[in-house]
């Protein structure tokens, strides 16, 4: 059952949490004495359905042990949401500062924390997990990587940014990889489709996650790939393998054995993927939103892109794909 909608009329205001990419509204309050964050939903039903997303997703992960926010209020005739305030301390910021240091230990560290949070949430989310709380697609599937990230990467980014033609070559390999995701689509595990350093909120020796409203059903190795090529970090190549087989062992520990050569194969498809999808939100973000913020971490998704095809080469290759990378890297480091 929901609360009452939420009215911060009588709340003490304190400084908004950064909205990111999001079209939704944030504003801090003192909500019945606890430290609270008002979020208005973006604009129309689409924003309504999302907010209703948050509040189901939410209060399941909650339910499964996982470290969310604690939603304190939700109404849903205008998808005001009140949820706990996590602060302002990122695992983005942390990382950076151990980064900084070249404290290499202390960043695995803190990324084996990050990975055991997700394959927690992975693991105990999927199950019970009901599709229809889902304001967008119930699961990641071959239709989803074509449209929107595959697709996402040709518009926003090749098209809309770059203004190139991408030609049948590219055109070819990116369905290709598309397609390939049937095999690794699956609904037994939770995927959150955006888990990385700024999605997570560091408490003390805890990791609280945020932003789970987009997440449906799907294969364990995205959010691990989102995690790992974060462009706000940009955790150091040699960690890649170290991490990867501090994710596997955590999910080890929770029952889950998976070979480790299909697991990398769907790593170095769904990791591909992913960056292709960074590329264009942050094309999409800084060219047609106006948050031109954005756009200095596309140098960073375009090494990230370069570096993983050299270390995973994807199946079939996608030699199209990394000469455009190599061109538009050049250009970008011209702007």
């Amino acid at each position: 059952m929901t609360t009452p909608t939420a009215s911060p009329a009588h709340d003490e205001p304190r400084r908004a949490p950064a909205p990111d990419g999001s079209d939704r509204r944030f504003a801090r309050c003192d909500w019945h004495g606890r430290r609270a964050v008002v979020v208005d939903p973006a604009p129309g039903p689409a924003g309504r359905a999302e907010a209703e997303s948050a509040f189901r997703i939410g209060r399941h992960l909650a339910a499964r042990g996982v470290p969310v926010p604690e939603i304190l209020a939700f109404d849903p005739a205008t998808g005001r949401l009140v949820m706990e305030d996590l602060g302002d301390a990122r695992l983005q910021d942390a990382a950076l500062a151990r980064l900084g240091a070249g404290d290499l230990d202390g960043l695995r560290a803190l990324y084996r924390r990050a990975l055991e949070v997700l394959a927690h949430q992975q693991v105990a989310g999927g199950r019970g997990f009901d599709p229809a709380w889902c304001h967008d697609t119930p699961a990641y599937d071959a239709r989803l990587a074509r449209e929107r990230e595959a697709g996402y990467f040709l518009e926003a980014f090749v098209r809309g940014r770059c203004g190139l033609d991408p030609g049948p070559g590219l055109l070819a390999e990116l369905d290709a990889l598309a397609e390939g995701v049937r095999r690794h689509e699956t609904t037994a595990y939770f995927l959150h489709r955006d888990f990385q350093s700024r999605n997570l909120m560091v408490q003390g020796d805890r990791l609280r996650v945020l932003d789970f409203q987009g997440g449906r059903l799907g294969p364990l190795a995205y959010d691990a790939a989102a995690l790992l090529l974060d462009p706000y970090v940009e955790p150091p190549q040699d960690l890649w393998e170290p991490l990867l087989g501090d994710y596997l062992e955590a999910l080890s520990a929770l029952g889950v054995r998976v070979a480790e050569a299909d697991f990398r194969r769907e790593f170095a498809r769904l990791a591909l993927l992913r960056n292709l999808q960074v590329l264009g939100a942050f094309a999409f973000l800084s060219g047609v939103k106006g948050r031109p913020s954005f756009a200095r971490h596309i140098p960073a998704a375009l090494r990230r892109l370069i570096r993983l095809m050299e270390a995973y080469p994807p199946d079939p290759p996608c030699p199209a794909l990394a000469d455009l990378a190599r061109r538009i890297m050049e250009r970008e480091a011209a702007r």
